[in-house]
């Protein structure tokens, strides 16, 4: 089984670049939530700490 799965991706043309293009996508993920959790304000933090415990109700 394994080595038909190996056969099968060796037949796969550049298929080298797909962890690379994996780690690219997972790293700027990475980055800009951590940016996000970094900058945001601790007001909008509290504000969306509380948000499924408040009893407003918003109109739509």
């Amino acid at each position: 089984m394994l080595k038909f799965i190996q056969h099968h991706m060796d037949t796969i043309t550049n298929i080298e670049m797909y962890p690379v293009i994996s780690f690219c996508l997972f790293f700027g993920v990475f980055v800009v939530a951590s940016y996000l959790a970094i900058t945001s304000s601790r007001a909008h933090i509290d504000e969306m700490k509380n948000m499924p415990l408040g009893n407003d109700k918003h109109e739509s």
